[in-house]
């Protein structure tokens, strides 16, 4: 219990001591992390050694990994509710010194249990007793109220000199319940469960904040620059304590440096995933169940495939979106495993969302220090259960580029940092669909988030001055780029397009880096119709097709006017060479390893080497 003298006397600087101890071991424990995971797992599997002794080596320094991550978060939140109760109790002890000064200015004692006597005073009808006045009670009161004018303000004083030990002994026990909950086990194997406590003891620190830190210390709807000088302005406790509170909200802030993305990111994987592990286990513990005619209990299923329990199909739904946000959760993962593999190099996560169709942002090599960077869009369809076809054609053109690139820094980024469009939706009454990719309004709604990132990447790189910058966009990606460009924040050297279905403007020059700049390819229409079919939906202003329809590969049709997309030469982009065909098959490698021409040229153009572009 907290009295008077103990919160008057509290020596509250051993507190952030020992706080900073703890932030120490927590960074330490980063460091540590980046040793193994980045270096030492980086050289075991670049080595690429088979056999049981290899297996186990990198399932022991896996789990070391892990325990240094889970190590540097569990600290983390440590020093956070440290710094709290420092803060807290601090704020506490100087109202009460506050009080004790002004009992003294009138020349009050205040007792050990907060009581306050006052002294007698002479008047003229005579001389008024003093007392002593604790919070609810007057000692030895007078008969006139007002016989003592040091009555009511000692009555004052010791009020509030009560209200202030509740207060503290509030915040004492509030802290001492949460730091309670901070434990852990001593084995080299950090369990899902763990990382579901890790969430527990996030949610219950940052309760026990919510009077010192929240979220609205987090700058939103600022520029990606003011983001990048606010981290820099920050006291390295204060920077704890965000990452440890709001790693969702850090993670996703554009303009601070990749590492500390990354950071904030790989905490929230771990944690998503155990959140929604546990969300599958209880909702496969609640599956409907049916009564078949022998009256036994049955699941909705039965072995001839008949569904005989009405809960069973929406259930069956939510098993499947769980299962699939999962699985993308383990593509993530399995490409942050992958450093050294075939020498791809370090990844970061860049952001992270499990929320509607689910975002994810993430980097080969790391984009502040790169001297090449490529931003790929991707579009129809794209979401977190399939990013794992997303992470391969950014981890193959990064194999290509770096091949390429002369012995300089390369770093290639998957951005689904938006709900694309879904293949199709119900159009009217009937049967018809009507795609809702059709729709520019998704690109409209993505654009100031891809924008924001262009520049977020200039923002927080090392060598802004050297840096060149490529973003690619795949299909309806291609649409989000175009309508991004239209923002001031949006920042790139070249822009390349693939199978493009139209970007929202007339010329490759409203796209602001320029005609000679932009780059486009489209397999014929047999291979690829979404160029085709787009540009009556997201394409520039109708034109003649006299010479485009015999180009793309539709001389039969009687059609005059078409408006513009990317893959016609009345668009202004230089048209590449490409050797794909199908609509995703821009990123092909083959059996051998071999790049696809449609890969090479990426590479090429994202390198600044205009010269070997193959273009038609």
């Amino acid at each position: 219990m907290i009295t008077l003298p103990l919160l008057r006397d509290l020596h509250l600087a051993r507190l952030p001591v020992q706080a900073s101890h703890w932030g120490l071991a927590s960074r330490t424990a980063r460091d540590a992390w980046e040793l193994v995971d980045r270096q030492m797992l980086a050289a075991v599997r670049a080595n690429a050694q088979e056999g049981e002794a290899a297996t186990e080596v990198v399932t022991q320094l896996t789990q070391l990994a892990d325990n240094f991550e889970y190590t540097r978060v569990e600290c983390g939140l440590v020093e956070t509710a440290l710094n709290g109760l420092t803060h807290e109790l601090g704020e506490a002890q100087r109202r009460l010194r506050a009080v004790l000064d002004e009992a003294a200015e009138y020349g009050y004692q205040v007792g050990d249990d907060g009581s306050v006597t006052y002294p007698a005073v002479e008047r003229d009808t005579g001389t008024a007793s003093g007392g002593t006045a604790t919070a609810t009670t007057l000692a030895h009161p007078s008969l006139d109220a007002y016989a003592n004018p040091h009555q009511t303000e000692a009555q004052r004083l010791a009020s509030r000199i009560a209200d202030i030990l509740t207060e503290a002994n509030a915040v004492d026990a509030e802290y001492a319940r949460t730091l309670a909950e901070l434990e852990t086990t001593d084995r080299l194997d950090v369990t899902r469960a763990m990382w579901a406590d890790a969430a527990a003891d996030t949610a219950a620190v940052t309760g026990a904040m919510d009077d010192v830190l929240d979220a609205s210390r987090i700058p939103e709807g600022q520029t990606p620059t003011e983001n990048r000088d606010w981290w820099a302005g920050l006291e390295q406790r204060e920077r704890d304590a965000l990452l440890a509170l709001f790693p969702e909200r850090i993670g996703a802030l554009d303009g601070l440096p990749a590492e500390v993305r990354d950071m904030a990111n790989r905490g929230l994987l771990e944690m998503e995933y155990a959140r929604i592990s546990d969300q599958l286990a209880q909702h496969l513990a609640n599956e409907p169940l049916t009564v078949d005619e022998a009256g036994v209990h049955r699941r909705g299923v039965f072995t001839d495939g008949e569904i005989r329990s009405p809960e069973w199909p929406a259930w069956n739904a939510e098993r499947e979106r769980l299962e699939a946000v999962l699985g993308g959760l383990n593509s993530i993962q399995a490409r942050l495993d992958q450093t050294g593999v075939e020498g791809l190099p370090e990844a970061y996560l860049l952001g992270l969302s499990t929320e509607a169709d689910g975002r994810a942002i993430i980097a080969n090599g790391n984009p502040d220090t790169a001297d090449y960077t490529a931003v790929y869009v991707p579009g129809t369809s794209a979401d977190l259960p399939g990013i794992e076809g997303d992470i391969t054609r950014m981890t193959d053109l990064w194999q290509e580029m770096e091949l390429r690139a002369g012995g300089q820094s390369v770093s290639t980024i998957t951005w689904l940092g938006y709900d694309a469009p879904n293949n199709a939706i119900p159009f009217g009454e009937g049967d018809g669909l009507l795609p809702d990719a059709s729709s520019p309004s998704y690109a409209y709604e993505a654009a100031p988030a891809l924008a924001n990132f262009m520049d977020g990447i200039h923002a927080s790189h090392q060598r802004q001055e050297i840096a060149h910058t490529t973003v690619i966009g795949h299909s309806y990606g291609s649409t989000v780029i175009g309508a991004a460009s239209q923002h001031d924040a949006f920042r790139a050297d070249d822009i390349i397009v693939a199978g493009s279905p139209g970007m929202l403007v007339n010329s490759a020059q409203e796209l602001g880096v320029g005609k000679g700049h932009t780059w486009s390819m489209a397999a014929s229409t047999r291979d690829d119709y979404v160029p085709l079919f787009g540009a009556s939906f997201l394409g520039g202003d109708a034109i003649d097709m006299d010479v485009e329809m015999s180009r793309i590969g539709l001389p039969y049709l009687d059609v005059e006017v078409l408006p513009q997309v990317p893959s016609m030469e009345s668009f202004g982009a230089n048209i590449m060479t490409t050797d794909s065909d199908g609509h995703g098959a821009y990123w092909d490698v083959d059996e051998n390893g071999e790049s696809s021409v449609s890969l090479q040229n990426q590479a090429r153009v994202a390198l600044g080497q205009y010269d070997r572009v193959e273009l038609e």
